[in-house]
């Protein structure tokens, strides 16, 4: 599935608008999107 950053950002930015931590939003992203869409030290920016 091709995914673009931008989409990634909106989805990361509700994530932590909900108060969730980086971590589990990259592992919401990565189990949707496929693994290494969000890698750790993208999530720990």
């Amino acid at each position: 599935m091709d995914t673009n950053k931008e989409k990634i950002r909106y989805i990361l930015q509700f994530f932590f608008d909900q108060s969730e931590k980086a971590a589990k939003a990259a592992e919401n992203i990565n189990l949707v999107y496929g693994p290494d869409t969000v890698n750790e030290r993208v999530a720990q920016k």
